[in-house]
């Protein structure tokens, strides 16, 4: 309505160009700037938050397919306080042509409602129930009991984020594909895993289908299906 229409107009915009230009210029102007002050750009995007809080105005860059100037909304209370109205507030899951690529059009992320979500929420509640898991306790345990034991006897500075997701790597070939790291082989297979998934992540979120994170990351998709 026009009055929540007159609010956002009160949010900060973070970019300081029209939302009708390309969104490549966006793109280009957030790697000048993380080149610029440095620290990449998850250091950029902390810093504008500093400068116009949890709430503001990005360019059309992450607008997928509806173009426009995009809201966002950064503090985990306020997300889930969205999430929960779901439902009333009617949201609809919009993600990337490239993200679509990569994980399909079936994918849990892209069925926001309908039969094929009910039915996929219930396969995935059963196979993810206290229950189904009980099985996999002692390997959750184990795997992060070595990477907190590994951390501390190497005394040596991390980034944990980085630690932890590839114990979560480890772990989910552990469980999926039944894969540890005793051997040469398993090693080398693990290496290969958490490359191939390293690109499609970067994947997900590319310029476009013909750009070279896009097409990298299909390839290291298909590598991941085929085993």
């Amino acid at each position: 309505n026009n009055k929540q229409e007159q609010k956002n107009k009160n949010f900060p915009n973070a970019i300081p160009f029209p939302f009708n230009l390309h969104p490549l210029t966006e793109l280009l102007y957030l790697v000048i700037m993380a080149k610029l002050k440095g620290g990449g750009l998850d250091v950029y995007y902390r810093n504008i938050r500093k400068r116009h809080g949890d709430v503001f105005f990005m360019g059309p860059l992450f607008a997928a397919q509806r173009p426009g100037p995009v809201l966002a909304i950064t503090h985990p209370d306020d997300q889930s306080a969205i999430m929960k109205k779901e439902k009333e507030l009617e949201l609809i899951v919009n993600m990337p042509d490239t993200c679509t690529a990569i994980h399909g059009m079936e994918n849990f992320q892209h069925l926001s409602s309908g039969q094929k979500h009910s039915a996929l929420r219930k396969i995935y509640s059963s196979i993810l129930s206290p229950r189904s898991l009980e099985d996999f306790t002692l390997t959750i345990i184990d795997h992060f009991r070595s990477l907190w034991d590994g951390l501390e006897a190497s005394g040596k500075e991390v980034k944990l984020t980085n630690a932890i997701s590839e114990a979560q790597l480890k772990l989910m070939c552990k469980i999926l594909y039944g894969l540890d790291t005793e051997t040469d082989e398993e090693k080398r297979v693990l290496v290969e895993f958490t490359n191939d998934f390293e690109l499609t992540e970067k994947a997900l979120f590319a310029p476009g289908k013909k750009s070279k994170a896009f097409i990298e990351g299909l390839k290291a998709r298909e590598r991941i299906s085929a085993v």
